[in-house]
């Protein structure tokens, strides 16, 4: 089954690679970022196109009630949530 999917704290590290599989194995991956000056998330969204980095800090309500809109805009649903 492949369908949307969300992954916090995919900036590097295991949710990085988390999030670059689930995108080479086909889902559509929206993948937290918290730390826009690190590079390897947007590496990988140039390599991967099922790979969407979202600015999102889980301690921050203001930056997750926009990073749903973001995902929202995007797609009608989420079928996994990974919080990393």
């Amino acid at each position: 089954m492949n369908g949307n999917v969300v992954v916090t704290g995919a900036d590097r590290g295991l949710g990085l690679a988390v999030a670059s599989q689930l995108a080479e194995a086909g889902w559509r991956v929206f993948a937290g970022q918290f730390k826009p000056d690190w590079p390897e998330l947007g590496e990988a969204e140039a390599r991967l196109s099922g790979l969407t980095a979202v600015p999102m800090d889980v301690q921050s309500q203001d930056s997750v009630v926009k990073s749903v809109e973001r995902v929202r805009d995007q797609v009608d649903r989420i079928d996994v949530l990974i919080n990393n």
